[in-house]
């Protein structure tokens, strides 16, 4: 990568603090994760119901691991965090009610994406607002392929996906459904 390209993907793997509101009127703020947040991280884990949180992830999760947090959250050109909180909470780091991320994965050339939404605040397009805000960054970073999975019952998310998609492919194993998908880059 030249140094034209190294400092577009640092830019972009910053991303800028933008508020929403949400289906129920509710405000949150979605602003890059770092090191100050890892404890509003690892709480909104912590308070993710059990079995939901063991379909998010397809296996049990007993407890969210500070270091496994830390790797998350790292800056980095081949990732992007960001994590939503209500306005009212905005400078604090605590009261995390939304985190996701992208990492780019140089042998499939693509990023794969995740989403984890705190229980109360589910189904009220939160998910959908942080997705797009990955998406953007990862775009502005020249990333333009993508991958994520999903339960085959979400159909907001993979919906959500087939809006935005030219190119998508799917399929579906054990109750998750794969899917892999293109969007037009920043330099097309």
């Amino acid at each position: 990568m030249d140094r034209v390209a190294e400092a577009r993907v640092a830019a972009a793997a910053t991303v800028p603090a933008r508020s929403a509101r949400l289906g129920d009127d509710r405000q949150v703020l979605i602003r890059s994760a770092g090191a100050a947040d890892l404890a509003g991280i690892v709480d909104l884990f912590e308070r993710l119901n059990g079995e939901p949180c063991s379909r998010r992830f397809f296996s049990p999760q007993p407890s969210m691991r500070r270091a496994m947090v830390e790797q998350v959250v790292a800056p980095g050109a081949d990732r992007v965090t960001v994590l939503a909180q209500p306005v009212e909470f905005r400078a604090t780091a605590r009261h995390v009610v939304a985190v996701g991320g992208w990492v780019y994965v140089p042998c499939e050339d693509r990023c794969e994406i995740s989403v984890a939404v705190a229980d109360a605040w589910q189904h009220d397009m939160l998910g959908t607002y942080v997705v797009l805000v990955l998406l953007q960054a990862a775009v502005g970073c020249g990333r333009s392929r993508f991958s994520a999975e999903s339960l085959s019952s979400n159909a907001r998310m993979i919906g959500l996906v087939r809006e935005l998609s030219a190119p998508m492919r799917s399929w579906q194993e054990a109750g998750v459904v794969r899917l892999e998908f293109e969007l037009p880059s920043a330099t097309a």
